[in-house]
């Protein structure tokens, strides 16, 4: 993993955990399906880049160099 990789995924974690908080705030202000449907879906986005990273790192095949 190079610097460039780990500052690509650091700033797509940064957009999705922004994206999920913008929705849930406008849910809880206007209440309206449509914010807390786009809440959940980054909220699933967000999790599953979270996965990918524990996996990657979790990995039984370490790096070779």
């Amino acid at each position: 993993m190079d610097a460039t990789y780990l500052q690509k995924r650091f700033y797509r974690l940064l957009d999705l955990a922004e994206k999920v908080r913008h929705h849930q705030r406008r849910y809880f202000t206007f209440k309206t399906s449509a914010d807390l449907d786009k809440a959940k879906y980054y909220e699933r986005q967000l999790d599953r880049l979270v996965k990918e990273e524990r996996e990657t790192k979790d990995s039984p095949q370490k790096e070779l160099f």
